[in-house]
């Protein structure tokens, strides 16, 4: 009989997550006992309507946000048990974030715009600018780098803050959204450098309303009012 395989160890474990918003004397029920692994080499697209919880539930394994019960646990620690020092950490070095909106830096060029995570970092100059202009020039992006948001097209802004995300080589790339703004040419090739971050051994968690989008992942989970259907 064949020994069994162990059990590969979650980089990050969601058990039993509820999250309440208090407004003045109302209570806002937005995540319902959550329960969700991430190992090492996922790619899961958590999918849903507008308002469904799947942007708070983005938030909170960023560690942007924090459970109003429930546990997180991040590389086998309590989220909760963290101080705001660590919590900084672990969303400069362990979380590439990627937005619908790109958040790029307006008056920055695009090589400021990567170096920014390696500046909290602490690196020397010349070390930083050398490792954001070797990621923007893996996304093609070499001849741009002294560019302007304003001055860049919609698939290069994504693709400069897809570098930014990656430059600290982060434990799980989050992207909320990341073809929302972009037509469907220069989406689906945004989706493709997911797809070879991925293949590349990388742990992508994408958030999306749209099937087609979610489909591209390996596991797809559909969240609804708050609950994983």
């Amino acid at each position: 009989m064949s020994a069994k395989k162990p059990s590969k160890m979650p980089i990050l474990e969601l058990q039993n997550v509820s999250k309440v918003y208090q407004l003045d004397s109302q209570t806002l029920p937005v995540l319902k006992n959550i329960n969700l692994k991430v190992e090492k080499g996922d790619f899961i697209a958590i999918m849903g309507p507008s308002g469904s919880g799947k942007s708070t539930l983005m938030h909170i394994i960023g560690c942007l946000d924090t459970a109003s019960s429930g546990k997180v646990i991040f590389e086998k620690r309590n989220v909760s048990q963290l101080s705001e020092e660590e919590l900084a950490q672990i969303r400069n070095q362990k979380v590439g974030f990627v937005f619908q909106t790109f958040n790029l830096i307006p008056r920055t060029t695009a090589l400021a715009n990567v170096e920014l995570p390696l500046v909290y970092k602490g690196l020397e100059t010349a070390e930083r600018k050398k490792q954001a202009q070797e990621v923007l020039e893996k996304f093609g992006l070499g001849s741009r780098i002294c560019h302007f948001p304003n001055q860049l097209s919609g698939g290069e802004q994504q693709r400069v803050a897809i570098s930014r995300a990656l430059v600290t080589h982060p434990l799980i790339i989050l992207a909320d959204e990341p073809t929302g703004n972009l037509d469907s040419k220069t989406g689906a090739e945004i989706i493709k450098i997911f797809q070879d971050l991925n293949k590349a051994g990388n742990t992508v968690i994408l958030v999306t309303h749209d099937k087609d989008i979610a489909e591209h992942a390996k596991k797809i989970i559909k969240i609804y009012d708050g609950e994983i259907v």
